[in-house]
Parts: structure tokens; sequence; C-alpha cells
């Protein structure tokens, strides 16, 4: 038998000659890079289609795309004389020198996306402009891929068709996976075109059935339509709908509200430019802005639209071009984040327990099962349309609501202490009592840390009833809590040092003037300190300010700068003043903002404080015996 392989010299020999591939080959490698697998084809050749300035476009796979992918669209087409080139490696219409690589403003620009392409498949190009009677044909075969170009008959646009992809590769169309599974690969690559490009229709189709069609928009108002039909109806329930307009970027979309959570990241889309992109510096920014409002292990939803300078981001990074960088990166990704908080810091709705009767209370069982995280939505909607109504209760008296709640926690605390007597608590980890308290994740993220380490009481709720007074469960007891008491006691306790303030960074740090002798006091440094700011001198006459409080934030930043010069002289004099300054002022805004009063629930919540604030008149304890005559109980 002849042996297939020369001698080691000879071998050794050849392999250190250098020789030119041919274009085939060349071709195969570079499709290692930008084809991966059906859908890669089916993303590269819708981009070539978007480019185009089509307004319609038709996906028609066959066997998940293996067998068959066929893209038509109504676009501006080839002129004839650039049919040859179109399969040609490195040959393109969208860019035509070097600095055209710093401002690219389309989808695609490499020029080898159709050549790569027709390396491992039998690919047939067939175009016609519109100022053509006549369309023609195109492919290339062979090893030199020589193009052939034929006369045929089509609509103005462009169809290609690519068939049994890696016929000739086989090592490549053994990793393919079902036909199922690169289906929902293509059908995700299609759903991210659709919602980048509201204006086209598309139409995808597989083993000639149509999965889904979605029409153009003619104007903003039908786009939720489109989202429904691409994300479903109860993500467009629970969207919010944000615009933010910075100075280098331009930022909208819709955010999931924390209620609607996911096991996995299927609903989540970023687009730059309208281009689809898997960017890690913005999903981070994401999901810090959504740091503690979703329960453990679960994913929020979101659909984002940047629009940047096309000078300022670089999609030249990777070959599929799902990566790209900024110029500023941190200032986006902080930008993103600061825009995606406020937008859900107004309608955010935390993760409530709604504790079922019929078995032993378990907050950890609850963070376990999904059922106890995904409560009824009749009981949950219930519980917010109370809480609403409380919130618009008149200040000088109550309603029935309020009091019909305030009976019904009562009537839950008597049966918890029932329970309790039979049935251990155990103990509520960090994570688990973040998610099951409506005030956690201002309080435990954002608020203010007792110095000595205390058993906290879990499970604190805050409900408002009238004026300034709320109600609070803590675990298995209530209490009317005065509102304006918790925050003299919060602030006096800052100040003394028990309790440590929490900031938040400012996007941009602050500038603001101070006297010459504030600025050369120390107390003004440590107040400054206590009440949560972090600063630092920036000139003879001027302080800049890097963060702020976390529980005065909600006030917004104007106020807080506005207020501060003259907190601080109140305070060279008096801690006590100092105290009822910030108090006077704050109080003028209107009811305490939620975060803020997360904040409070949550010092209220430790059990060392508890006991102080009950002494001091802050809270008062709400026992069956002395509601009973409110209420007229049954005994």
């Amino acid at each position: 038998m002849a042996k297939r392989c020369l001698s080691p010299e000879h071998n050794l020999s050849d392999q250190t000659r250098i020789s030119l591939l041919d274009n085939r080959l060349a071709n195969q490698i570079a499709a290692g890079e930008v084809v991966e697998r059906p859908a890669s084809v089916v993303k590269e050749l819708l981009e070539n289609s978007i480019d185009a300035g089509a307004s319609r476009i038709e996906v028609d796979v066959e066997r998940g795309g293996a067998r068959l992918i066929r893209i038509t669209d109504n676009g501006r087409g080839i002129h004839k004389d650039d049919m040859g080139l179109a399969l040609t490696r490195h040959a393109t219409s969208k860019i035509s020198k070097t600095e055209d690589l710093g401002c690219i403003q389309t989808l695609g620009f490499r020029g080898e996306a159709l050549a790569s392409i027709s390396a491992v498949s039998r690919l047939t190009l067939t175009s016609r402009t519109r100022d053509s009677e006549l369309a023609w044909q195109a492919s290339a075969q062979g090893r030199d891929m020589a193009v052939d170009i034929q006369p045929a008959a089509a609509s103005p646009g462009t169809r290609i068709e690519v068939a049994d992809l890696f016929f000739n590769t086989p090592a490549r169309q053994k990793f393919l996976r079902t036909e199922k599974t690169e289906f929902n690969h293509i059908e995700e690559v299609f759903k991210r075109q659709a919602l980048a490009n509201f204006s086209i229709a598309f139409m995808l189709k597989h083993n000639h059935k149509i999965a889904k069609r979605v029409p153009a928009c003619a104007e903003p108002a039908q786009y939720l339509k489109r989202i429904a039909t691409i994300c479903g109806q109860q993500f467009v329930d629970s969207a919010i709908e944000f615009k933010c307009q910075h100075e280098v970027v331009k930022i909208s979309g819709w955010l999931g509200k924390p209620s609607f959570h996911r096991s996995e990241s299927d609903i989540q889309y970023v687009f730059i430019n309208g281009r689809p992109v898997k960017d890690k510096t913005l999903n981070h920014a994401v999901r810090q802005a959504y740091e503690g409002l979703l329960p453990p292990g679960r994913m929020a939803t979101y659909i984002i639209y940047l629009n940047v300078d096309a000078s300022q981001v670089d999609v030249n990074v990777h070959p599929t071009k799902h990566e790209v960088r900024f110029s500023e990166q941190r200032l986006v990704h902080d930008l993103l984040a600061k825009s995606v908080s406020d937008a859900l810091s107004e309608q955010v709705e935390f993760v409530e327990a709604i504790y079922p009767e019929s078995s032993a209370i378990s907050v950890q069982e609850g963070v376990d099962e999904l059922s106890a995280v995904e409560t009824s939505e009749s009981s949950l909607t219930a519980r917010r349309q109370s809480r609403h109504a409380l919130y618009q209760t008149p200040k000088d008296g109550g309603n029935l609501e309020t009091f019909d709640y305030i009976k019904s926690v009562i009537n839950t605390t008597s049966h918890l202490n029932d329970r309790s007597s039979k049935v251990s608590q155990p103990s509520v980890s960090e994570p688990t009592q973040k998610m099951v308290t409506g005030g956690a994740r201002h309080s435990d993220e954002a608020g203010a840390t007792p110095v000595a380490k205390t058993t906290a009481v879990n499970d604190s709720d805050l409900v408002p009833l009238t004026g300034d007074y709320y109600l609070l469960r803590l675990e298995n007891e209530c209490f009317f809590a005065d509102a304006i008491r918790l925050l003299r006691y919060f602030i006096s306790n800052l100040l003394e040092g028990d309790l440590i303030a929490k900031n938040r960074a400012l996007l941009f740090p602050q500038s603001i003037e101070l006297s010459q002798s504030l600025l050369e006091d120390a107390q003004t440094h440590d107040l400054l300190v206590k009440l949560g700011f972090e600063v630092q001198p920036a000139d003879a006459e001027q302080i800049q300010i890097r963060k702020i409080p976390s529980w005065l934030a909600p006030f917004g930043n104007q106020l807080i700068f506005d207020c501060l010069a003259e907190w601080l002289i109140t305070g060279s004099q008096n801690n006590d003043a100092l105290v009822e300054a910030i108090i006077n002022q704050l109080t003028e805004c209107g009811p305490l903002p939620e975060a803020t009063l997360g904040v409070l629930s949550g010092v209220a919540g430790n059990k060392l404080h508890l006991d102080k604030l009950t002494s001091r008149g802050a809270m008062r304890a709400v026992t069956s015996q002395n509601m009973s005559t409110i209420f007229n109980m049954d005994k």
C-alpha cells in the first residue's frame, strides 16, 4: 500500500515554504470568523438589505437554514457592472478610504460577508436596480471563485439564495445543532433587526410556513404593537417608556418593571445607532440600575436605544460587529445607568411576599420556591390598589380603606403570633430580606448602617395612613410611626456617629461656594461626612461634592446644593438646630419620598433603634387590646 505522507525531512521542507492561498481556501478561512451557523448568514444578509434601503424584507429558510436560506428585499439593488465585485473579498460600496473607518454609519462595511458565505455554500445572487429593465444573477464557483453572471427575471431589489451550507466543509457541518435550535437562533436575529428598524416590514418563513410577520410602523404609536409581537404582550403591559437627552448620547426605549422579571435574558436588547450589540459595559450599566429590585437569580427585561455620534463609537472591533468601543466608555456607562435608574425610580414596584395561610411560614422557602415570589396577580393588584387609596387620603382625616387595611394587618399579626408559637422562624439571609422588604433596597444599599451589630427585625412594611403618620409592620408586630420623628431621630444619630449614612456618586461632581470661615473650620468637613457627603477642596472659595447621601438624594440635587451652605452655618452653632433646619426644609417639599422612607423603616427595623424610637414616642405599638375599641373586635 502506498504511503500517503512524504518523509519527515521532505515534509518539514515543504511546510517552511511560503505560498499564496487560493481564493476559495482564503474565503473559507474568513468564513470561520463570519459564518458560525445559519443565523450568522441571516444576520449578514439582513444587514446588507437594510443598508440597501429596503422597506420590505422576507426571510425564507428550510431545515433550520442548513438546506436553504433565501433573503428577498426591495432595496436599491446592485448594478450589473458591480455583480462580479459583490462576491469578491474586500469589495464594498460602504467605505472607500481610511477616514471612513472612524465614522461608520452602515451596518456592514468589511466587504467579506458574501465572499465568505459563497465559499462554504452554493450561493446565488440575483439583483435588479430600479432603473434597469433586466435583473442579473451571479454565482461563484471553482478553486479561484470565478464569478459567473447571467441575465435573469426579478423585481427591483435583491434576492440571495444560500443552499447547502457547509456542504464542502464537513467539519463545520457536523457541529450544526438540531433544526429547531438553529431556527431559534435565526428567529432571534430576525427579532433584533425587527426591533431596530420599525420602518421596515419583515416576514420570516420556515419550511414554507410563516413563522412571524411584522408590518412596517408608520408612526411611533405603532411601535408597541410590534414589540408585543416580538417580546409578548406581558412585556408591553409592564413596560416603562423613557427618553433621555445628554450631550454625548441620546437614550430611549422601554424598561420592564421589576415585577416583570424572567429566568433568562431573552428580553434584553440594546441597540447603538440602529445596530444590535451585546456589549458588557452597557449590560453592566443596566444591571447596576436594576440592582436590588429583582429577586435573586431573576433577569430584567428591556429594550434600549442609544444614539451616539458615529465618530465617538468604534464598531470595527470584532468580525461579528457585536462588540463596540466608545471614546468615552465610562461616561456612556454612567449616563445609561443613571437614565435607567431615574426611569425605574418613578414607577418602581417592589416585590412583596404574600404568605399563604395554609402552610408554615418560611421566608427562605419563599425564595427557593418561585411561586412565593411570583404571587397571585389578584392579591398583588388588590394590595397595590389599597396602597394607592392610602396615598390619596386627605391630610386632615382618615378613610375606611385605611382602617380596613389596619384591621387586616392586625388580624394577620395575630395570626402570625399564633403560628410563631408553634413554628420556629428560620433566619433570613441578606438577599432574601432585600427581596421581601418594601424599603430594603434603600435601607440596605443606600441608607444607613448601624455601627453596632444587632439582629434586624425582618419583613418591614411601611404603609402611609394620613399626613406624616404611617403603619409599620415589623415581623410579628405593628407600630404607628411618626415619619418626622423618625427623620429627626435618624439625622440626630448620624450627627452623633451612631449611624453611618451611605452615599451615591454624582455623575458630575458639583462645586459650591462657602465662606472662608466655613472652609477653614474642621467641623464643616466633619458635619458633611457624618451627613453622608464626600467632598474635597476645589479652590480657596469652593468645595467639590463628589457623593451625596442616599437618604437625601430623592429630594433632588438642586435643593441639596441650595440649602447646604445654610445647613453648615446652622450646624456650626448647634447640632439640634441643624436637625430642625434640615427637617423644616425637607418637609416644605411635601411628603417624604419613598426612598427616604425606606431608609427610615430600615433603621426602625433594627432592634437596637426600635426600642429607642418607641421610648421617644416616634413609634407606638399596635395591639389587639388598644385597637379593639376602634374596630369593635370580638374577643
